[in-house]
């Protein structure tokens, strides 16, 4: 089969420097499905090409550079890749301690495996609770990982002891490769975790890279209880609610408190009040002000932390509406560490504000690669689908997102947005009727619920959601965005600008989506929507 492939793409009579104009065009002519071509550009260098327009890019290929690609590709020796996933470290005795040390732990090994820096490694954090304590078969958690080895372990407590055992895993054969056992004295080290996650890192690489020279990683200065502090802060984060970020921040706090010098707290802290002030649980302004400070500290302290540089480039985005400054801020991240999902996922978000679809799509899939059960970037790979119009593919991703977090509430926001898009406001009233809910009617739930409500004509309940929203005692200052999108639904287009103008005024995060947001589309035909935008000084047009 690959013979026949390979006379395909070489035939001596064709043209010379023909182009293929899309993804699609592309994956027709190697005869592959896109997904399949996109990670090949990503991981093994395909040679494609971008034209960034005004309003959006595009990509482009020339079937002699890719016939030279696939005899390279065919020719040179290639290592296998080994994808390593790290499953979040079973709590034997039920402490809810022990919980977030092994959480800690695992997220621990993933940083050392990575700062290892093994060609032909990819390491995938499962960090999410999604495969913790699960029954479901080993070989069944493999495949949705896409993973060829995975490292689990146990975490036993006695008194004040710690026993924590580990063992590799090789998929295709199902055999145990590896397994080790480390007790109190290691396990409960002032720097305990981090110097049994380096051995845990070095052993392993050892056995899937018995001839590669491994080098000493990096030993991380936090201590112990500064590691467990952020892995415990980062689980919250994720939630992305209310009262999960306010716990977040809690948790980053107190790691400083022990460490003034841990760069990955004072990351953390950035990203927590970064998405306060992006879900509008508090105003924006001020949230962005706490983060930018944070995120330059963090930078500060470890210039060479692609988490630092990630958490600086969202702020650049979202605050200073700077677009140059964040794209070199994203791309440093990503070079200091391409293993950091988020990051990936941020630059993703980055891309399609600025209309460059392909590109925002191919580092979704790529963040899903690195994390696959995130609900966070699952969330906004869907969220990426809609903002560029492809409300079906937008549709089954969130539905696939829904299948491994039911009772996350951004998913059910998402979806009911997608609805929104297709015209199926029953369905969309439903899934914002969910986020509602699960999030403990957050205003900006119920914003979204109430653009649904004014998109099917249920102009009643429409205005008692306003009613709820807009007055004295309520932030609203917080979610002017989301008001001014229920008033472009009723076609109340000049109370939509209004509030548009607030949401400029309070420096909202979502401002750099104006030129994206389906739910604003119906206002671009007014000449205010043009005068309204140049005033929006670094948000491209």
């Amino acid at each position: 089969m690959e013979k026949a492939r390979c006379s395909v793409l070489l035939r001596p009579n064709e043209p010379q420097d023909v182009q293929l104009n899309s993804w699609k065009e592309i994956a027709s002519y190697l005869k592959r499905e896109v997904r399949t071509v996109r990670r090949w550009e990503t991981f093994e260098a395909l040679p494609v090409h971008r034209h960034l327009h005004k309003v959006r890019g595009s990509v482009y290929a020339f079937k002699t550079e890719i016939d030279s690609w696939w005899t390279n590709r065919r020719t040179q020796p290639r290592s296998a890749s080994i994808i390593l996933a790290v499953l979040p470290f079973e709590n034997l005795d039920g402490e809810q301690k022990r919980g977030s040390l092994g959480l800690g732990l695992s997220a621990e090994v993933v940083t050392q495996l990575v700062r290892l820096d093994l060609p032909n490694l990819r390491v995938t954090d499962c960090s999410s609770m999604r495969f913790k304590s699960s029954t479901e078969r080993i070989d069944k958690i493999a495949e949705k990982l896409g993973a060829t080895h995975i490292i689990g372990g146990t975490i036993r407590s006695e008194v004040d002891r710690t026993f924590i055992t580990v063992s590799l895993l090789k998929i295709n054969d199902r055999t145990y490769v590896w397994a080790e056992s480390y007790g109190p004295a290691q396990a409960d080290a002032v720097i305990g975790e981090v110097e049994v996650s380096r051995q845990i890192a070095r052993s392993v690489a050892a056995k899937v890279f018995p001839k590669a020279k491994i080098l000493s990683s990096r030993v991380a200065g936090d201590s112990s209880i500064v590691q467990k502090a952020c892995a415990e802060g980062r689980l919250n984060w994720n939630k992305r609610s209310a009262d999960g970020l306010v716990k977040a921040i809690s948790c980053f706090e107190h790691a400083i408190s022990q460490d003034p010098g841990s760069s990955p707290a004072y990351a953390g802290l950035a990203d927590s009040y970064l998405q306060l002030g992006f879900y509008g649980i508090l105003p924006a302004a001020p949230a962005m002000k706490k983060a930018k400070v944070a995120a330059l500290k963090a930078v500060e302290l470890d210039d060479s932390s692609g988490e630092a540089h990630a958490s600086l480039a969202d702020v650049t985005k979202h605050f200073d509406w700077d677009f140059v400054g964040a794209e070199k801020e994203y791309q440093r991240a990503i070079l200091l560490n391409p293993a950091y999902p988020t990051a990936h996922h941020w630059y993703g978000d980055y891309l399609a504000i600025m209309g460059r679809f392909d590109e925002a799509h191919a580092k979704g899939q790529h963040a899903l690669e690195l994390d696959p059960v995130s609900p966070i970037i699952n969330t906004w790979v869907g969220m990426q689908f809609y903002l560029g119009g492809l409300s079906e593919e937008a549709v089954e991703q969130l539905r696939k997102t829904l299948g491994m977090h039911p009772n996350y509430a951004l998913a059910h926001w998402a979806l009911g947005l997608v609805y929104d898009q297709q015209l199926k406001y029953e369905k969309a009233i439903v899934e914002k009727q969910k986020a509602v809910s699960l999030s403990g009617e957050s205003p900006w739930m119920l914003a979204a619920l109430g653009c649904s409500y004014a998109l099917s004509g249920k102009r009643s309940q429409t205005f008692r959601i306003l009613d709820r929203l807009i007055g004295p005692a309520h932030q609203t200052y917080a979610i002017s965005y989301e008001i001014a999108t229920i008033y472009a639904a009723l076609r109340d287009h000049d109370a939509a600008f209004s509030w548009l103008r607030e949401a400029h005024k309070d420096h909202s995060a979502w401002v750099p989506f104006v030129r994206v947001e389906p739910r604003l589309r119906c206002l671009r035909g007014d000449k205010r929507f043009q005068q309204l935008t140049e005033q929006f000084n670094s948000v491209p047009m």
